[in-house]
């Protein structure tokens, strides 16, 4: 029987093509494999078709489907609102005595605030017209206002060394140096002797030294003013005019009573020195 089958009957995989013409034999177990691969990869990208528009169809489970979906809402932008430059209340006696009663009733009773400040009917505050604090530099014409006799005051300060008749408190040096600029039309050509209290560029001793001359105009900051008055070298027996450079910012739109070291210094020295003179009717404060 095998003889009837004849040499190749053990190729089970090797078979005549009747479509190739050449007579030649194909593999038909490669050309299976072969459509086999390609048949799964078509079925596993229609799978992946599928999933992927299943996915697209699917219905969130969290969502009604009768609620209509809701739009996303814009963030509106913050319209910036122009903030009105609120004029400032002008210096006034009853805004500077708030400042003293404030600061004093942290460290005194109220019987001794009363024993230091003056009566109203003393004249202590030097009123000036609004029209006068209209410019912030302009120092000449408010002094005139509530200065009228500088002539008589020089006069009677006379030779008496470190003693000055007006002295004007003011937060920083170089504001210092701005207003004595802006006071030299009120000085003008009097016999007014001039002084700068503060401590950039100015060493105390040679502040001293000038101390030892009669003195008619003095302008600087607390913290030498006070440092001076303390040494004995400025002298306050002839002040008659204190005036604090009230209404000036700097650049973090500070004050002389909004600054906590000019603050403290400038509290002390009314405190300790100037206060009682005006309750003594020696002096009289104003405010720039």
């Amino acid at each position: 029987m095998a003889d009837d089958l004849g040499d190749d009957w053990w190729v089970k995989d090797v078979v005549k093509d009747t479509d190739n013409q050449s007579g030649e034999k194909v593999n038909v177990k490669t050309k299976k494999s072969n459509k086999v691969k390609k048949e799964s990869t078509k079925k596993k990208s229609k799978k992946r078709k599928l999933k992927e528009i299943q996915n697209e169809e699917k219905p969130d489970d969290n969502k009604d489907e009768n609620q209509p979906e809701k739009k996303k809402k814009k963030k509106k932008k913050k319209k910036k609102v122009a903030v009105e430059n609120k004029q400032k209340e002008p210096p006034s006696l009853e805004l500077l005595w708030t400042f003293f009663q404030t600061e004093l009733e942290k460290t005194l009773s109220e019987i001794e605030i009363e024993d230091l400040k003056p009566k109203d009917s003393d004249n202590w505050y030097l009123q000036a017209d609004e029209t006068d604090h209209a410019e912030i530099n302009n120092l000449s014409p408010y002094l005139k206002h509530v200065i009228p006799n500088l002539k008589t005051d020089i006069e009677k300060v006379g030779s008496r060394p470190g003693s000055p008749s007006i002295l004007v408190i003011t937060s920083s040096a170089v504001r210092a140096v701005n207003l004595l600029r802006a006071s030299a039309v009120f000085t003008g050509k009097t016999d007014c002797k001039t002084i700068k209290l503060f401590a950039k560029h100015l060493k105390i001793d040679d502040q001293i030294e000038k101390l030892k001359k009669p003195v008619h105009f003095a302008i600087g900051t607390p913290n030498r003013i006070l440092k001076l008055i303390e040494s004995g070298a400025l002298n306050t027996r002839s002040l008659k005019h204190i005036i604090i450079d009230w209404s000036w910012e700097d650049q973090k739109k500070r004050t002389i009573t909004t600054m906590p070291d000019v603050k403290e210094d400038l509290l002390k020295l009314f405190q300790n020195y100037f206060l009682t003179r005006c309750k003594k009717k020696k002096c009289a404060i104003g405010c720039f």
